[in-house]
């Protein structure tokens, strides 16, 4: 006989042995999977399930092998044909089907030895400690299974605890709650019931204990006080006003009437990505005081679906739990009698349905679907609903809250997807995991490939997560790819919703396309409403009341209607957003108004751009204001950055692209947590040009940005011809286009190292590394040490490896220092693919994992900052913008800072500062050139490095300053490095306004090396083509 145990940890035994032999987690999962499931399985789903991150013919090749290792100790115990595998019924015996039986039993004859029998079985969670790698849909049944199985057992332990109680067998009934508290304990009323059964048992020391569990729990669990209920049941029993006899009379349920089983629609598919929202509502349920939830959300996000899960999860506590749609109702006048019919209450047509409900003994849970059509006179019946029924609790899901004083309302978001498709955990984002388990259901044999992940994540944002979306999208597996289901989606919502027809018929028919789903709450708006919904369809990102007022030119009340109504939700504090369907949506009816949407965005345009028109101190002073100053300032990059590709070529593309700089060196200022140097200069700047100038005419620009705005911006190369002389020359020719001096750099920043002198000397490292392979040498070696001191969150080198400019400027650096050129060079021949910059990318891989946090992913400039400020790192790289570092409290006087390694070929370190322009448009250009020749001048910078700790100088002399090389030493490797050709170009020059597209294209190639795992040479080959057709195209 082969015994499984599968509740708790898991134990295998062969005739009363443990096995000879280990199994790898793969095959466990294969036997543990087949021993539940109690019937044969589809091969197919089986390769699916363990192994869904391959192709189809590897994943079944898997299969056979784990199937082979396990027949090594299992074979008498298999049955396997060409398309199915399962366990021998007769000749095994498996704890999780012996419980599901009895607990059946048990419940639906009311037999208590059958529920014991049952709880007995249940030693812990189902497979407790097991865990498999990448098999997210393994993992995804995994934990619908425990909680499936956990929520029998509490259900269980409720129904033996009833009847304890009633008996008073109070000790046995304080067992069977202590159970359900380890299990939830969260459980409030729970820990009510236990207080009460042990003071009925005359444990009232106990009973008072129990109070302080359930303080400490609820605090730690939900963030919540004890109800009223609760702490006047502790005072009754600390003053023991009330003998344990009396205790228990009160509170033994008497003898009440059956249970009635739930009338809730079967689960028919596990709910993916709702555990917190599951939680959360679970938390409001169980509150004594909470009669009505109303969970809310635009069409389609999954409110139905959430509070069908919630109920059934919950309906153990309740004694009967009921669903209901109201969509056909036209009034809420008979909203009582369909309650009682969803009850299945007899004589409910003889117009007693209030009395029917009212004779039900103890509570009950009703679910009222699709409610928000019923508005605003449908609250009244359910106040009145409520007020007539004590013991009824109701969950509500509506469009638009009830808005009432007795609501407990819950917002519904949509589902999380990838920001983009080089992240390397894509299977834990909900909408991708929903996806997958759609898609499966059109095509059983579905397994996505790695080079079809950037069109699912694609499609998740096209959709914003939303569930509806990703169903409909999803149902066109079985007939399209999925790049051309992206494509689709792409090109409007209503090419899916025609190939939508007639594949989901079962659904309301409002949901059976997005565009249905929309229109439906569109009609429910009042005229003013909708236009102000089309209105802000023309904003791309999250915005403020204020934006929206401007914009809209309406009112707050509107704002708030739209709010309540889901169609505009809250992000964050003062900031809101538009969800990417609704706003495609509603933009088509702005589309559809004759001139409204170019009026749109020039209100759209001109709000932002204001903005930022003044000087930096006044935007400063609205960002200090700013409760979320990192979140504001990316919205606002997003918006203008929006703005600017609209209007390039126009009157305003330079006023943009001013904007847009001003914001993105704010924002990387304030992300580096070193406002000092940068933001001191500004101001000095600003101050000056406020006196003499009517609008910012002195610009500082980030050096890609230069070659867009060749015609907007004054040529320098005259009135500073003597000046540019004293530049370090590479600065002098970066700033040079078409001979023309389009900008005069006053700092100069590099990619440098940062190291902990304390921690190379206490491990006998006489000084930083000189190469990479030292590097990784030493900070393995240190890593390594430091974590056997007890800091097992120290790693060796920290970077900034974000999908973005902040992953080049690693990667040039990595790829130059090997000799493996500057993806493009000065003539506009792409070089990307060769052996050694393929070498560099493989080593940086490498790093990831051993010496480098999985984390670095996802690291910007300030994340490297406060993880080096920690002092859980031995080596780092940043630009000497974070040269502050050096004064920090914690690491400052025991951190070093040189030159980057050198690989094969030189040190390299990649360029970057912000140069100052003089727009051509300015009111006063002479005044505008004083003030750059102010600031960039020899004793100006000469005075900032000896007064901080700022960006090197822009000038050649003051590299000889020997008081400025004392007080600075790098400053000398720096001069070396340049000399010497190690730093790195960016290649916007030669791109000129294509650069965003090269840029872009770099990042996807490098980040897919390094996080996705794909081939080097292939993805390096692929870029050089994609760059070759991108700089050829002139249009």
């Amino acid at each position: 006989m082969l015994e499984l145990d599968l509740l708790g940890t898991p134990n295998i035994r062969l005739d009363g042995i443990a096995p000879d032999g280990s199994l790898f987690a793969k095959e466990l999962a294969l036997l543990y999977y087949l021993a539940a499931a109690g019937r044969p399985q589809p091969r197919t789903s089986l390769a699916v399930l363990l192994w869904g991150d391959l192709n189809d013919a590897a994943a079944r090749g898997n299969l056979r092998k784990s199937l082979s290792l396990l027949r090594q100790s299992f074979d008498a115990w298999i049955v396997a044909d060409r398309d199915t595998i399962g366990l021998t019924p007769e000749h095994v015996a498996c704890d999780v089907r012996r419980f599901e039986q009895l607990a059946q039993d048990g419940l639906s004859q009311g037999v208590e030895e059958k529920m014991q029998a049952a709880i007995d079985l249940y030693r812990g969670d189902f497979l407790q400690g097991f865990a498999v790698r990448n098999a997210p849909d393994y993992e995804l049944w995994l934990a619908h299974t425990q909680e499936r199985l956990r929520g029998v057992a509490v259900r269980l332990l409720e129904e033996l605890a009833h009847g304890h109680r009633r008996r008073r067998a109070h000790a046995e009934a304080v067992a069977c709650l202590r159970q359900i508290l380890a299990m939830e304990p969260w459980r409030e009323e729970t820990h009510r019931q236990l207080m009460e059964a042990l003071a009925a048992d005359g444990q009232r020391s106990a009973a008072l204990r129990q109070y302080e569990f359930c303080v400490d729990c609820l605090a730690s669990e939900l963030g919540v006080e004890p109800s009223a209920e609760t702490q006047a049941l502790y005072e009754k029993i600390r003053s023991g006003a009330s003998s344990a006899a009396n205790v228990a009379a009160e509170t033994v349920p008497g003898q009440a009437s059956p249970r009635r089983r739930a009338r809730l629609p079967a689960e028919l598919s596990p709910l993916v990505g709702r555990e917190r929202e599951l939680a959360e509502l679970g938390a409001m349920l169980a509150q004594p005081d909470c009669r009505a939830i109303t969970i809310v959300g635009p069409g389609g996000i999954g409110k139905t679906r959430l509070a069908l899960a919630l109920a059934h999860r919950h309906q153990a506590a309740f004694a009967a739990a009921a669903w209901q749609s109201v969509a056909g109702l036209v009034t809420a006048s008979e909203l009582v009698t369909v309650a009682a019919q969803a009850f299945d209450l007899d004589g409910v047509a003889d117009g007693n349905a209030t009395d029917r409900l009212q004779q039900v003994e103890g509570r009950l849970l009703l679910v009222i679907d699709n409610f928000e059509h019923l508005l605003p006179g449908g609250v009244a019946e359910v106040e009145a609903l409520l007020s007539a029924v004590p013991g009824l609790v109701c969950v509500v899901t509506s469009r638009e809250a009830l808005a009432a004083s007795w609501e407990w309302r819950y917002a519904v978001d949509e589902l999380p997807f990838p920001a983009n498709a080089e992240e390397t955990n894509l299977g834990d984002y909900a909408a991708v995991q929903l996806f997958l388990q759609l898609a499966r259901r059109t095509r059983p044999r579905y397994a996505i490939q790695r080079a079809e992940l950037p069109d699912v994540v694609r499609i998740c944002q096209l959709v914003g997560g939303l569930p509806l979306g990703i169903e409909f999208a999803a149902a066109q597996v079985g007939r399209l790819p999925c790049a051309a289901i992206a494509d689709n989606l792409a090109a409007g919502l209503d090419t899916l919703d025609a190939m939508q027809e007639g594949t989901l018929r079962d659904l309301p028919a409002r949901q059976r396309s997005l565009l249905a789903s929309f229109e439906a709450s569109w009609q429910m708006l009042a005229p003013e409403e909708q236009r102000v919904l089309a209105t802000l369809s023309v904003l791309r990102g999250e915005f403020t009341v204020e934006a929206a007022l401007a914009i809209a030119e309406t009112t707050a009340v509107s704002i708030m209607r739209l709010v309540d109504k889901s169609l505009i939700r809250l992000v964050a504090v003062d900031r809101y957003g538009l969800h990417e369907v609704i706003r495609r949506l509603a933009e088509r009816k702005l589309e559809a108004i004759t001139g409204a949407a170019a009026a749109a965005f020039e209100r759209y345009k001109d709000y932002y751009l204001a903005l930022t028109k003044g000087t930096l101190r006044a935007l400063f002073t609205r960002l200090n204001t700013t409760p979320d100053l990192r979140g504001y300032l990316h919205s606002l990059r997003g918006h203008l950055h929006y703005i600017w590709q609209r209007v390039a070529g126009g009157p305003d593309a330079a006023v943009a692209a001013v904007a847009l700089s001003s914001v993105e060196m704010t924002l990387r200022t304030y992300e580096m947590g070193v406002a000092g140097d940068t933001m001191l200069l500004l101001e000095q700047t600003r101050q000056v040009a406020i006196q003499s100038l009517p609008y910012r005419d002195v610009v500082p620009l980030d050096l890609i940005w230069l070659p867009g705005m060749v015609d907007d911006v004054l040529d320098l190369s005259g009135p500073l011809a003597e000046e540019q002389n004293g530049l370090l020359p590479v600065l002098a020719q970066n700033c040079r286009i078409d001979g023309r001096l389009l900008a005069f750099p006053y700092m100069l920043d590099v990619g440098a190292l940062y190291y902990r002198r304390d921690l190379l000397e206490k491990y006998g490292f006489g000084g930083p590394p000189r190469t990479w392979a030292e590097l990784e040498r030493m900070a393995a070696h240190i890593q390594a040490c430091e974590r056997a001191a007890g800091h097992p969150d120290f790693w060796g080198y920290i970077w900034q490896g974000y999908p973005s400019e902040h992953l080049n400027c690693n990667a040039l650096e990595w790829q130059h220092s090997e000799g493996g050129g500057l993806v493009v060079d000065e003539h506009g021949a792409v070089t990307v693919y060769n052996a050694r910059t393929i070498a560099a990318l493989e080593q940086a891989r490498s790093w990831i994992g051993t010496i480098s946090p999985p984390s670095v992913r996802e690291s910007h400039e300030g994340d490297s900052l406060r993880d080096w400020c920690s002092g859980e790192a031995a080596f780092m790289r940043l630009w000497t913008v974070g040269y502050p570092i050096l004064d920090d409290p914690v690491v400052g006087d025991c951190t070093g800072l040189t030159v980057l390694p050198a690989g094969a070929a030189r040190h390299a370190a990649t360029l970057g500062g912000w140069p100052l322009t003089i727009r051509a448009a300015a009111a006063d250009p002479g005044k505008a050139l004083k003030l750059l020749m102010d600031i960039t001048s020899e004793p100006a910078q000469r005075a900032r490095a000896l007064a901080q700790n700022p960006h090197p100088p822009s000038l050649r002399a003051l590299y000889d300053d020997p008081e400025l090389l004392a007080r600075h030493p790098i400053y000398r490797q720096i001069l070396a490095l340049i000399e010497a050709g190690g730093l790195a170009i960016r290649p916007a020059k030669v791109a000129g306004r294509r650069y965003p597209q090269v840029s872009s294209a770099y990042t996807k190639a490098v980040a897919a090396v390094l996080y996705a795992g794909e081939d080097a040479a292939t993805a390096m080959a692929q870029l050089a083509e994609t760059l070759v057709s991108l700089l050829a195209d002139d249009s």
